[in-house]
């Protein structure tokens, strides 16, 4: 049986609803994977021009 976290399927379409029929870029995060194993990505819409700005960032959430 596949086990799913508290809120997994909501995030899960929250997400999909995001993002479908766009485009998305991938970035490594600081660790390749969680302790889990997991591919740890951050994902964006739109390529960030500045990747330390803050506010840059908190807008394509």
């Amino acid at each position: 049986m596949k086990r799913t976290e508290l809120y997994g399927k909501e995030a899960s379409n929250y997400t999909k609803s995001k993002r479908e029929g766009k485009q998305g870029y991938l970035q490594k995060d600081v660790c390749e994977t969680d302790r889990y194993g997991r591919l740890l990505r951050l994902v964006w819409l739109d390529v960030p021009t500045d990747l330390m700005d803050e506010y840059e960032i908190r807008k394509n959430v």
